[in-house]
């Protein structure tokens, strides 16, 4: 699902995509990224990841320091730096780490890997929220035309609707609870 669109690139057009691979994302690419550098020529395969030496933190302090700024091409147009809202903004913390306050990686929204592991509010409870169109489609039976994730999330028993009130204010006016439509 992830290298076939970029294998079927390359055979129709005879280019070869940059990858924005970071070593550090897992011991197997840092043990790839130690044998072969940035750029892999082995016969078959060929690809560039000019990110490789970078870490997570190196990227997020680009960004956190290049934020706004004029990003010009060669061209000569330029563009204001930013990052994908999904993300939220980067902060750094008193230690000098920076952390991103929305999701922490992207990739198809609709995969269940791993949410076993996540803390609430996981990947599907913050989909409801910020997605809430694709959170349909998601938790629709097939039969209906949808994905099905609600059955196989229950089937794991993995919560899958927020706890936050979805579309809604809530107020606690000395304990009593109001809501109105936002």
């Amino acid at each position: 699902m992830k290298k076939k669109p970029f294998n079927k690139y390359v055979r129709r057009t005879g280019r070869y995509p940059f990858m924005g691979i970071t070593q550090d994302e897992s011991f197997r690419r840092q043990h790839q990224y130690s044998k072969t550098g940035c750029n892999v020529y082995d016969g078959t395969t060929i690809k560039s990841q000019p990110l490789g030496p970078w870490r997570k933190q190196d990227v997020l302090r680009f960004a956190y320091e290049h934020m706004g700024k004029e990003i010009e091409l060669p061209d000569g147009s330029s563009y204001p730096f930013a990052i994908a809202p999904v993300y939220g903004k980067i902060e750094k913390d008193l230690q000098g780490i920076f952390h991103l306050t929305g999701e922490q990686r992207t990739g198809c929204m609709y995969c269940a890997f791993g949410v076993t592991e996540e803390k609430e509010p996981n990947r599907f409870q913050r989909m409801q929220i910020s997605h809430p169109k694709h959170y349909s489609l998601c938790m629709k039976p097939v039969e209906e035309g949808g994905l099905g994730m609600k059955e196989v999330l229950r089937y794991m028993d993995v919560p899958y609707e927020t706890w936050e009130s979805v579309g809604q204010m809530r107020f606690d006016i000395h304990g009593e609870i109001h809501e109105y439509a936002a």
